[in-house]
């Protein structure tokens, strides 16, 4: 039986997905995006506090917790996460954003995407707070150099759930293709049905006549 099921199964994965194959991809494929974008928000406001703290740094942020950071630091960040959102208002329709990109939607972004590096920031430092009082430098020894794994995620964990709550709140994400090519997908995915059924209709008849 199973052999004999392997020809239909090849058919069936050989065939075009249905509609919810469709929307379910690509709700998956903007969900991804999303949080890449989300994470890139940290990321961008890391790097920049740390080359503008470098290059700039005079003012200590919080010096009993973390000595290293400074408000220029923190400066540095929100301009470079303001920059890299206005960078992504061209692809808020693609990202599931449905309402007219209008300047205080994009103002209203951009605000966002500064409070969540903040958010960042804050996450970071509470981080270095918990090892000041645990008395250690380091969170861990898996990564050599970097503080260990806590260290690296930190920020990440205070703003991910800020973002994802943000995603969940003001993105459409269940019309992610436009109406009519949903419906042109259905269209066609019937067809398809169709066709595939009068064919094991066909074979079945076929093999009841040569039992005969």
């Amino acid at each position: 039986p199973i052999i004999g099921a392997m020809p239909a199964l090849a058919i069936t994965m050989s065939r075009r997905p249905n509609a919810s194959t469709v929307l379910s991809t690509s709700a998956f494929n903007a969900s991804f995006d999303e949080m890449l974008a989300a994470m890139a928000i940290v990321w961008v406001a890391d790097t920049a506090a740390y080359f503008s703290g470098r290059a700039f740094g005079r003012h200590k942020l919080a010096p009993l917790v973390s000595p290293g950071k400074t408000w220029e630091g923190v400066y540095g960040a929100w301009i470079a996460v303001a920059l890299y959102a206005m960078a992504l208002v061209p692809y808020a329709s693609e990202a599931g954003f449905r309402g007219p990109v209008t300047a205080p939607a994009i103002a209203l972004w951009v605000v966002f995407a500064v409070l969540l590096a903040s958010v960042s920031v804050v996450g970071d430092l509470f981080e270095s707070l918990l090892k000041r009082h645990a008395g250690v430098k380091d969170s861990g020894a898996l990564l050599p150099g970097h503080g260990g794994i806590l260290d690296r995620i930190d920020a990440l964990l205070a703003a991910m759930p800020i973002a994802a709550l943000a995603a969940q709140a003001f993105l459409a994400r269940w019309a992610q293709l436009p109406q009519d090519a949903l419906a042109e997908a259905i269209a066609e995915n019937e067809a398809e049905d169709r066709a595939f059924l009068a064919e094991v209709k066909a074979e079945a008849a076929a093999l009841s006549s040569a039992a005969r």
